[in-house]
């Protein structure tokens, strides 16, 4: 396998993440690994960049280095990722109103312009993902305030993070099966 798909997989376990997380990980290994780990098109060779995280970029031009672990900010950093997410999605894949990263699963959706394997592909959101997950993880627990907040932004925001991470569970399933 090329150097990038190591290099993802070692972020990836140092991430420690739960089934979830390895579903995510497993969705995207075999979605490469069935195309050779090669970009599966010249026309869809790299995903779009418009409103992408710009830690994403940063990765990008770090060969997609394993021991890249940008600081991301939350909620900013899900707020942008949920947007380019939502960008990528192919024609027929509606927002659901009142959900942080809810699309409409409609059975008749053509996957073919976000089957975008490689190192320009769906590893970024994977690399995406895995510091968001850690960012999430890091919050606070407890109250460390007078308000008592922090323990609450903690929940919220992987509250956030597991309905992105069973969008992209699905979003693999469908990749994978198409």
């Amino acid at each position: 396998a090329p150097k990038y798909v190591g290099n993802a997989l070692t972020l990836c376990s140092w991430v420690n993440g739960d089934k979830r997380w390895e579903r995510v990980v497993q969705g995207w290994l075999q979605f490469d690994e069935a195309v050779g780990f090669e970009p599966s098109s010249k026309e869809y060779a790299r995903l779009p960049t418009a409103g992408r995280p710009k830690e994403v970029g940063t990765w990008i031009s770090h060969a997609r280095s394993a021991t890249f672990h940008p600081d991301v900010t939350l909620p900013r950093f899900a707020d942008e990722f949920a947007k380019w997410w939502r960008a990528m999605q192919p024609e027929g894949r509606d927002v659901i109103e009142g959900e942080f990263i809810g699309l409409t699963k409609p059975a008749d959706i053509d996957w073919t312009e976000l089957k975008i394997s490689g190192s320009n592909g769906m590893v970024s959101v994977v690399g995406a993902l895995a510091w968001w997950y850690k960012a999430a993880y890091d919050l606070p627990k407890e109250k460390t305030s007078k308000t008592g907040r922090s323990g609450q932004k903690r929940e919220l925001e992987i509250r956030k993070l597991n309905q992105v991470l069973d969008e992209v569970i699905y979003t693999f399933g469908k990749l994978n099966e198409s």
